[in-house]
């Protein structure tokens, strides 16, 4: 053996460690996305389903004429205190077009994410409804509830 061939083992010593570095970032990354996004997907069909309910409390009581001031309080109780949104949660009433507007709001504070300088994590949504006759809408009617309305004078034959 010739004592003056240059020794390639010193340096290949510690060659993983860069690797594990750069793995560990990649993984962290990951997760943030994983954990914070998967809660931001949460909140977000939270906040729809408190938009909804806000909107449809509110068309209630738009078919039964109440005031303007009524029935956005009750479209926010909905949003807000039965479907948990936060009170930055807006409801409004459009007598123009007959519909109450309910912009519904949740935050969390955020989990990995912080490393990249999020701290809270935001999702909002918004729904509308209003109180129409299914044949006069102009709007699609995914979902109706009972009206009381003067009865139609049907003749059992024209129901088969």
């Amino acid at each position: 053996m010739n004592k003056h061939v240059f020794p390639l083992r010193k340096f290949e010593t510690a060659q993983i460690l860069p690797i594990v570095a750069i793995g560990m970032v990649a993984i962290i990354g990951l997760a943030a996305i994983l954990l914070d996004g998967g809660v931001l997907m949460a909140n977000r069909r939270a906040a729809q389903a408190a938009a909804d309910a806000g909107a449809l409390a509110g068309a209630r009581l738009i078919c039964q004429e109440a005031s303007a001031a009524t029935i956005e309080a009750e479209a926010l109780h909905y949003a807000v205190d039965l479907n948990k949104a936060d009170p930055s949660t807006t409801a409004s009433y459009d007598s123009s077009t007959g519909l109450v507007t309910v912009v519904a709001k949740i935050e969390q504070t955020s989990w990995f994410a912080r490393i990249f300088g999020e701290d809270t994590l935001s999702a909002a949504a918004s729904a509308s409804a209003g109180c129409f006759y299914p044949s006069i809408a102009n709007r699609v009617l995914p979902l109706a509830f009972y009206y009381e309305s003067p009865p139609i004078e049907a003749d059992v034959a024209d129901c088969n």
